[in-house]
C-alpha cells in the first residue's frame, strides 16, 4: 500500500504481510549483508527510501559461490546428511523434516526432489514429472545423473504423472498411505517460446490449478498439506491463487517467502526448457484439504507448517490498514526480535520490512562504487 505522498504516484505498494512467513536461514542472510536475500523479502523499491539495485541470485553466500555449493550433488558422497545445517536427529531441509509422504508434482529436472531426498531422506518420497523420462534426460543437463542419485537413495520416481489427474496417473501403492505435503513449483503449462504463465495463457493456467486442487486433496493424508511455490508480481499476481484453490477443496493456511538457497541443490526451470527464471518475488502458499474429514488433528503424524496465528498480531501491525505508517526504522530492532523467536519459520511484519530497506548494505550512501574500493 502506498506510503508518503509521492508513492501512489510511483506505483508503490508495500508487500502483504497478513499471515506470512519468513525462514530463519534467510532473514539472518539478509541482515547479515545479503542484497538478493533482502529483496526476497521487501520485492519493492520504495521511492521514498533510495536502495541499492537488486542483485543476481548467485551472489547470496548461500548460493553455488557459498558455503553449500551447487552443481556438487552428483559426486560420490558416503554420508548419508552432505549438508551440516540439517538436524542429525530429526532431519530436517526447509520445513520438511523426516518421516513426511512427500510427492513432488511436475518437477521437471528432479533437483527439488533432490534436495528433499538429501535433506530428509528418500524413503517416504515420491517423485514425479508430467513428461517421459526420455523427454527429461534430453531436455534437461545432468538429469539423468539426478534420477540415478534418487533411486540410490531410496526415492520413488514416476513420470507420466498428471497433476489434474493424480489418482490415475500415480501408483495404487503411491497412494495408499495417503501423501503428508504435496508439492508443485511453479505450475504452468509449457509453451513454445518460453512464455509460460503469461497473460495470454493465465485462463489455461488457472483452470490447470483449479483441476489440480480438485485431484490432490484426495491423496492428502490427515493433516496433510499442498504447497505451492508462483511468483506474485503480474502477471501472475492476477492468477489470484488464494481464492482460486479456496474455491476448489483446499483451505489457506498462510504463505512463505520462497528462498531457493534453502534447498540445494534445486534450479527452478521454465516447462520444457532447460532456462531458469527470476523469482525473488516468488512465496509459497501453503493449503490444507478444505473437507472436514482431511483434518483430523486427532490423526495426523506431523504438525502444520505454519503455526496458528492470534488475529490480534496483525493489528498490532498494523499490516491490514491502508493508512500504515512505520515506526522510524531500527535497522536491527524488528529484525533482532524475530530472532529473537523459536522456530525455523518466523512472521514477517511491515516494521521488519522498514528495516530491511534501511539496513546499511541496502542503502546507496554507504555503498562504495568500484572506483571508491579501488
Amino acid at each position: 500500500r502506498p506510503r508518503g505522498p509521492n508513492a501512489a504516484d510511483h506505483g508503490f505498494h508495500e508487500r502483504p504481510t497478513a499471515n506470512l512467513w519468513v525462514m530463519r536461514e534467510t532473514l539472518e542472510c539478509a541482515a547479515g549483508g545479503c542484497v538478493p536475500c533482502c529483496y526476497k523479502m521487501v520485492l519493492h523499491r520504495d521511492p521514498n527510501h533510495p536502495m541499492v539495485p537488486n542483485q543476481r541470485p548467485e551472489c547470496c553466500p548461500r548460493s553455488g559461490n557459498g558455503s553449500h555449493p551447487r552443481g556438487s550433488h552428483h559426486e560420490a558422497d558416503p554420508s548419508p546428511d552432505p549438508h551440516p545445517r540439517f538436524d542429525p536427529v530429526i532431519r530436517r531441509i526447509g520445513w520438511y523434516t523426516s518421516g513426511m509422504r512427500v510427492l513432488t508434482v511436475g518437477d521437471g529436472d528432479f533437483s527439488f526432489s533432490l534436495a528433499l531426498a538429501r535433506g530428509v531422506g528418500a524413503g517416504d518420497l515420491v517423485a514425479s514429472s508430467y513428461e517421459s523420462r526420455e523427454t527429461v534426460v534430453t531436455v534437461y543437463p545432468d538429469c539423468s545423473k539426478t534420477l540415478m542419485e534418487l533411486k540410490r537413495l531410496g526415492a520413488t520416481v514416476r513420470h507420466g504423472i498428471d497433476a489434474v489427474s493424480l489418482q490415475g496417473t500415480l501408483h495404487k501403492s503411491d497412494c495408499a498411505q495417503g501423501f503428508d505435503r504435496v508439492v508443485w513449483n511453479f505450475p504452468c503449462l509449457a509453451v513454445t517460446g518460453g512464455q509460460d504463465g503469461q497473460n495470454a495463457q493465465m485462463d489455461l493456467n488457472k483452470r490447470l490449478l483449479e483441476q489440480f486442487c480438485q485431484s490432490v486433496h484426495l491423496l492428502l493424508a490427515p493433516g496433510g498439506e499442498v504447497h505451492i511455490a508462483h511468483k506474485t508480481k503480474p502477471p501472475y499476481n492476477q492468477w489470484s491463487i488464494v481464492q482460486l484453490c479456496q474455491n476448489n477443496r483446499l483451505d489457506s493456511l498462510g504463505a512463505i517467502v520462497f528462498d531457493r538457497s534453502v534447498f540445494p541443490p534445486y534450479t527452478n526451470r521454465k516447462a520444457l526448457d532447460k532456462k531458469s527464471f527470476p523469482v525473488h518475488d516468488a512465496q509459497y502458499y501453503v493449503f490444507k484439504s478444505g473437507d472436514p474429514e482431511g483434518d483430523d488433528a486427532a490423526r495426523q503424524q506431523h504438525p502444520p507448517t505454519l503455526k496458528s496465528v492470534d488475529p490480534s498480531h496483525d493489528a498490532v501491525h498494523n499490516d491490514d490498514q491502508t493508512d500504515y505508517q512505520p515506526r522510524p526504522p531500527r535497522p536491527t530492532e524488528s529484525i533482532q526480535t524475530a530472532l529473537a523467536q523459536q522456530g525455523q519459520l518466523l512472521r514477517v511484519n511491515r516494521d521488519m520490512l522498514a528495516a530491511l530497506r534501511a539496513l546499511p548494505h541496502m542503502t546507496p550512501a554507504q555503498t562504495k562504487t568500484k572506483k571508491q574500493r579501488r
